[in-house]
């Protein structure tokens, strides 16, 4: 507007007839250029960040605050345009350019309200269970749409939840072996006969013994593989320990040595510690997320920058997180809803997100209203009084 009005836009009078800007014109301006410089850091703020996702369906608060900005930007625009082609100073100018500007911030304000504050107070707690291996994790949330709540479990979901491992859904069976040392498990078998005096050997177990030991044999199956696991992590441990205490005794003596780097070093170390690695990694199914390069580079920056054993084992020993095993940049999942993910979650709602081999059953709970009432103490109720006895026990 002011660039307009100093070039003569849009009226038609020639230039050497506007007025010029006299000192409260000048303190306008250098409050507009206070307010644009404002408006700019908070629209790059909020508006002008890289979005974390991708949705189905529109932001629709964040839709209308832009088209609150611009219908108060074209009808700024429209009254100056007409005021222009009148007598319009240069004072008149910025006071349209300023009032355009607070127009601006105030809207501003209003979607930081709406986008970023308006969902912090917790309204719902949603319940956030993973099939297939039913793990459930719980969250208070505040009043979001259905589509901003999925991707803030998403996000919750990536960085809290243990990662998925499919292998560990089957175990392996016991093995059983009978006095000559021959491999028992599941090679019993039943013979059927028919009304013609024909035989038919069935094997596996039939469905009569199944249905009986089902229940026991896994059982003594999860016993069997929780035993193991301890027994591979008590190795792996004392292995790690006097692999780390071997070097400390090293660095620890006087005398020439040679200086090796610490890839050096950790490809030294990392035989004595291969072995019973492998079998603990094997046994808990974690063989796929931990490759030879990536166990080494590991080792060495554990023995770099100082750290123990129980340091260097910790990222095998507790599971890993969906984040720290996902290899893909974009990850793809789909929103299965009976509602529109426009719309605000509400009381018993849910929904589903799918992403390949793993679902996640959103459902949404309101929390309670509280209904607080003071109590007064009076003061002359708490008073006691002591009895003293003379009488002493013999």
């Amino acid at each position: 507007m002011i660039a307009g009005h100093k070039f003569g836009f849009p009226s038609s009078r020639p230039i050497s007839t506007i007025r010029e800007c006299g000192t409260e014109c000048h303190a306008l301006l250098l409050t507009l250029t206070v307010k644009m410089a404002a408006l700019v850091g908070a629209i790059w703020t909020i508006f002008w960040k890289s979005p974390s996702s991708t949705m189905p369906r529109i932001f629709f608060f964040r839709a209308i605050i832009l088209l609150l900005a611009f219908l108060v930007s074209f009808t700024f625009w429209l009254f100056y345009w007409v005021r222009a082609e009148q007598d319009l100073s240069m004072l008149g100018a910025v006071a349209f350019a300023g009032g355009l500007a607070d127009a601006l911030l105030a809207i501003h304000y209003l979607g930081v309200l709406l986008i970023e504050i308006r969902h912090l107070s917790p309204q719902f707690q949603i319940s956030v269970l993973r099939s297939p291996d039913g793990v459930e994790r719980k969250y208070v949330i505040g009043e979001l749409s259905i589509q901003r709540t999925a991707v803030w479990v998403l996000q919750r979901y990536y960085s809290e939840f243990p990662a998925y491992n499919p292998h560990m859904d089957r175990l392996p069976p016991i093995r059983k072996r009978n006095i000559q040392g021959e491999d028992t498990t599941r090679t019993s078998s039943f013979k059927f006969y028919d009304f013609d005096g024909l035989s038919s050997t069935f094997s596996p177990v039939g469905r009569l013994s199944s249905r009986g030991t089902s229940h026991n044999e896994r059982f003594y199956e999860e016993h069997e593989f929780e035993r193991r696991v301890r027994k591979r992590k008590a190795r792996l441990l004392a292995a790690a320990e006097e692999s780390f205490t071997h070097i400390k005794r090293i660095q620890d003596e006087k005398g020439p040595v040679v200086g090796m780097e610490s890839m050096e070093t950790a490809a030294a170390v990392f035989p004595s510690l291969a072995r019973p690695l492998q079998k603990y990694l094997r046994v808990t199914r974690q063989q796929p997320w931990h490759s030879g390069e990536s166990v080494l580079e590991h080792l060495a920056t554990c023995l770099r920058l100082g750290l123990s054993s129980r340091a260097f084992l910790e990222k095998f020993i507790s599971a890993p997180s969906v984040l720290q095993t996902s290899r893909e940049e974009t990850c793809s999942w789909s929103l299965v809803s009976d509602l529109s993910v426009s719309g605000t979650i509400q009381k018993n709602s849910e929904f589903l997100l799918r992403g390949g081999e793993v679902s996640l059953l959103i459902t949404v709970s309101e929390m309670p209203h509280f209904n607080m009432s003071e109590e007064i103490v009076d003061p002359k109720n708490n008073k006691f009084s002591l009895r003293l006895s003379s009488e002493t026990s013999v």
